[in-house]
Formats: C-alpha cells, structure tokens, sequence
C-alpha cells in the first residue's frame, strides 16, 4: 500500500448533518482545508484597498467526512490524548 501524502490543514468546519437518507440528523459532518494567504503588495493603503476588495478567498479541501456521534466521541478522546502527549513532550501546559 502507497503512503498517502501528508496534507497541511489551517481550516476545519464541522457541523451536525445528514447523510441524505432523513430529515433527522444522523452524523457530523468534517471538512478539512487549507487557505493560502493571499499575496498582498504596495504600498499600506494599496494593500488595505486589495484587502477590501477580496471577496472570496479559495480553500482547497483536504478531506471530506461524516462520522456517526459515537465515533466523533473516540476522537474527541484520541484528540485530547495526542494534545495531552503532545504538551507532556514539549514540558507545557494544555493550552500554551
């Protein structure tokens, strides 16, 4: 099996949904992007009139996925361990 490449992520979205099958909520619904900064040049005010003028900034999706509310539940919990491990290495607090 090929190694998928790893994909940077800086925006995430996550929302109660369907699958399309019901009216009732059946998952929820994560979306994972990366927004690349757009390039801004000139001089204070020509970049504050570039800025102005943005009306959408792209975000190329990452990934796509529903999970049931029971396993958003076991990530939560694989999410708060790796941050836990992840601060221990690093000889921090949650947070810092």
């Amino acid at each position: 099996m090929q190694a998928e490449p790893i994909k940077p992520v800086n925006q995430f979205v996550a929302t109660v949904g369907t699958t399309g099958e019901g009216a009732e909520p059946d998952g929820v619904h994560l979306i994972f992007g990366y927004l690349s900064p757009p390039m801004l040049l000139g001089t204070p005010e020509e970049i504050r009139l570039q800025a102005e003028a943005l009306t959408e900034l792209p975000v190329e999706v990452a990934g796509r996925f529903l999970l049931t509310r029971a396993r958003l539940g076991e990530l939560i919990s694989v999410l708060q361990s790796v941050a836990g491990q992840y601060d221990a290495m690093k000889g921090r607090g949650p947070g810092e």
